[in-house]
């Protein structure tokens, strides 16, 4: 009954942002939900993701472990959801991992739980998700895995068999998401532990770019392999010739569609509501 219950309160509340407001009037709601997800209603999730915590309250939330263990194992026993449990906790541990800094020691996901290859295996498939919020959110805990641990760097690349759903994003996404979709190219070209598969990846991302219609990712793959500068510094440039070459238009990724969630930038404390809707 619980799961039919929170089941039809998700699929409203992708329908109606008055029925998120009802919710999140009333903290005890949005905790009685929490608590069914740490015991194993995957459903919740999708619920809470569509509430659009604050990452601070996600953090608090304390879900980080429900959020890896979901992500691990498939959505085959779930019900069909208007967003998929998996993509829900991938989208809500990228908030929480990026709330929760950059030092391991006080990291919400412990270390070991983010180097492991049935994780990082499961997280490298929502790179080819439908939804372009959750390819971002996967590309951003990947990025993090290999900054935890630059021997993770291999595996990574070994499961993220196309990147192309990821380049796709490219032109409908903001500059702060360009940025990162550069570092994680970056982070993957500086494999080097095998010549072969190395020249494998440069290949792949390259027949991927190849499929853009007026990219400029070329410039910075080209500057990349050329080891000049920092990916900061090469987002920035391609950044400034997006900006300079107003000839070509932006093109919306083949495919993509909006997720469910709301944006992040759009989150607002539980307990408060907008006077609008989205």
């Amino acid at each position: 009954m619980l799961q039919v219950a929170v089941f039809l309160l998700a699929e409203l509340a992708s329908r109606d942002d008055a029925v998120v407001q009802t919710l999140t009037r009333v903290d005890s709601d949005v905790d009685c939900l929490v608590a069914l997800f740490k015991k194993g209603l995957v459903e919740a999730v999708v619920l809470i993701c569509l509430l659009s915590p604050t990452p601070e309250q996600l953090v608090e939330m304390d879900m980080a472990e429900a959020l890896v263990s979901t992500i691990r194992r498939s959505d085959e026993d779930a019900l069909k959801m208007c967003i998929k449990p998996k993509a829900a906790s991938v989208i809500l541990l990228s908030q929480v991992l990026a709330e929760g800094g950059a030092d391991s020691s006080t990291s919400p996901v412990p270390r070991s739980a983010l180097l492991s290859e049935r994780f990082i295996r499961s997280v490298a498939a929502s790179l080819e998700a439908e939804q372009v919020e959750e390819r971002l959110a996967a590309m951003r805990i990947l990025l993090r895995c290999i900054w935890e641990d630059g021997h993770c760097r291999s595996s990574v690349a070994d499961k993220s068999s196309q990147l192309g759903a990821v380049l796709d994003a490219f032109h409908a996404v903001g500059d702060a998401d360009k940025l990162d979709i550069v570092r994680f190219l970056y982070e993957l070209l500086k494999l080097k532990k095998s010549v072969l598969r190395s020249q494998l990846l440069h290949c792949r991302i390259k027949r991927s770019i190849n499929m853009l219609a007026g990219s400029n990712m070329s410039i910075v793959l080209q500057a990349i392999s050329g080891g000049a500068c920092s990916p900061g510094d090469h987002g920035r440039r391609l950044l400034q010739h997006d900006a300079q070459a107003s000839r070509v238009p932006a093109v919306r990724a083949a495919g993509a569609q909006p997720c469910g969630c709301r944006a992040t930038s759009s989150a607002r404390p539980i307990g408060q509501h907008s006077t609008h809707h989205y």
